[in-house]
C-alpha cells in the first residue's frame, strides 16, 4: 500500500476481494475533489466495495484500479475486511459525519522560555494520555489522539459515536482537572494555563507521509474551524461548548429511540457526560483520588433555588456567529481538595460574546 500511495501522491479509496488476491481503487491526491464531486460517497469510512454497481460507478467517476496478487487466499469474513478497511484509511482521506473534538490552548505559551514552552506541551500530553487512559479503565469506549497546534493540541477519539464522543468529552475533563491540580503543586512555569473548547461537528481525517513506516493522523474540517473561532474568544481558564446537535444513528438511533430522541444537543450531551463522569470516582489526580465530579453549563443565577443555563454567540472575522455554553467543572479529591476550573457567569465581563435572555434555560435545583 505504501507503493501504490506514492508517499501521498495518490489516494486510496476503495477494495474488494478477486480470485487473484486484493483489488484497490485510488486516484491521484490532485484529482480527489473533482472525483469526490462525481462519486459523493468516495470518501466514507466503508472502503470494501463489494457491489459491482459501485465498482462501476468509481471506475466512471476517475477511479483506477490496481491488482494485488496474493499467493494465499484470504477468507471473506468481518474481521479481514475491518483490518483490511482500518489499514486503507491509512492511506486515504476520511470523512466523518459527526465526532466530538476538544481544543487545548495554553494561555501566553509565546511568553515563555523554549526550555518552558517544551515542559508545558509534555505536561500537557501527558495529562490528555493519561485521562484517556482513566476513562478507558473505567469502561469507557476511547483511543486517543492528538495533533499539535503549536501551541495546543486538537484531541479526539478514534472511535465513533456517541458514546465515543461522551467518553472524549470526560476524557477532556479529566485532563483540564489534571492541569488543575498539578498547578497547586509544581513549580511556576511548568504546567499550562489553560483555554479549552469541545463540540461535535464534520470533519476530514488524513495520514500525513513521513518517508518512513510511521503515519500520523491529522484532521481539519467544520468542527476544527468552529472550534478554532471559539478559542479566539475565549477568556483565560474558560471552557466553551459548542451549541452544535448530533444525529442519531446505526446503533446509537436504536437506543436514541428507546428514549424518545433522534438527536441529541448540546445540553442533552452534557447531561450524558455528567452522567458518566460518576464513574470516575476513585481515579487519581495529582494530589489525590477523585471523591466528586461535577461539570455544568452556566448561566445568571435567578434565585436563591434556581440559575439558567445562557447560550452565547461569538462573532468570527467573516461576521459569522457560533453558539456555545460557558462550561464549569467542579471536582473534589477525598482528602477534601476542592479544584475549580472554568469560569463562573459572573467573571465573564471581558467575554465577546452576545445573548439572548430570552433563550435563557431556567433550572431548578433541589
Amino acid at each position: 500500500m505504501k507503493r501504490l500511495s506514492g508517499s501521498g501522491t495518490t489516494v486510496l479509496v476503495g477494495w474488494r476481494y478477486v480470485p487473484d488476491g486484493l483489488e484497490f481503487l485510488h486516484v491521484s491526491t490532485y484529482e480527489l475533489p473533482k472525483i469526490a464531486k462525481r462519486f459523493p460517497t468516495l470518501l466514507h469510512p466503508a472502503r470494501f466495495l463489494p457491489d459491482q454497481d459501485d465498482w462501476k460507478t468509481a471506475l466512471a467517476a476517475g477511479c483506477r484500479a490496481t491488482l494485488l496478487k496474493l499467493s494465499f487466499g484470504l477468507s471473506e469474513n468481518p474481521e479481514i475486511q475491518q483490518f483490511v478497511n482500518d489499514l486503507l484509511g491509512q492511506y486515504s482521506v476520511t470523512e466523518i459525519d459527526c465526532r466530538a473534538v476538544a481544543l487545548f490552548d495554553m494561555v501566553s505559551f509565546s511568553l515563555y522560555s523554549p526550555f518552558e514552552q517544551i515542559t508545558q506541551i509534555n505536561v500537557l500530553s501527558n495529562a490528555i494520555i493519561r485521562a484517556a487512559n482513566m476513562c478507558k479503565r473505567a469502561d469507557m469506549p476511547i483511543d486517543v489522539r492528538l495533533s499539535t497546534t503549536g501551541d495546543g493540541f486538537y484531541v479526539w477519539n478514534n472511535l465513533t459515536g456517541l458514546w465515543a464522543d461522551v467518553a472524549l468529552f470526560c476524557a477532556t475533563c479529566v485532563a483540564v482537572a489534571h492541569i488543575q491540580a498539578a498547578r497547586k503543586l509544581a513549580e511556576p512555569n511548568t504546567v499550562p494555563g489553560l483555554r479549552v473548547c469541545t463540540g461535535t461537528g464534520s470533519h476530514y481525517e488524513y495520514y500525513q507521509a513521513t518517508g518512513g513506516t510511521d503515519r500520523y493522523s491529522y484532521i481539519v474540517g467544520d468542527v476544527t474551524i468552529e472550534l478554532a473561532r471559539l478559542i479566539g474568544s475565549a477568556l483565560n481558564d474558560q471552557l466553551l461548548f459548542s451549541d452544535a446537535v448530533r444525529d442519531l444513528t446505526g446503533e446509537d438511533l436504536e437506543w436514541g429511540q428507546r428514549h424518545g430522541v433522534t438527536s441529541i444537543d448540546a445540553l442533552a450531551f452534557a447531561a450524558l457526560a455528567q452522567e458518566n463522569l460518576q464513574k470516575l470516582q476513585g481515579s487519581t489526580l495529582p494530589g489525590g483520588k477523585i471523591a466528586n465530579f461535577k461539570a455544568y453549563l452556566t448561566g445568571p443565577r435567578q434565585s436563591e433555588n434556581t440559575f439558567a443555563i445562557r447560550k452565547y454567540y461569538v462573532t468570527d472575522k467573516h461576521g459569522l456567529n457560533h453558539g456555545c455554553y460557558n462550561a464549569k467543572l467542579n471536582t473534589v479529591l477525598e482528602k477534601g481538595t476542592h479544584l475549580h476550573c472554568g469560569l463562573l457567569d459572573r467573571d465573564l465581563e471581558g467575554f465577546k460574546a452576545t445573548f439572548d435572555e430570552n433563550e435563557d434555560l431556567v433550572i431548578r435545583v433541589v
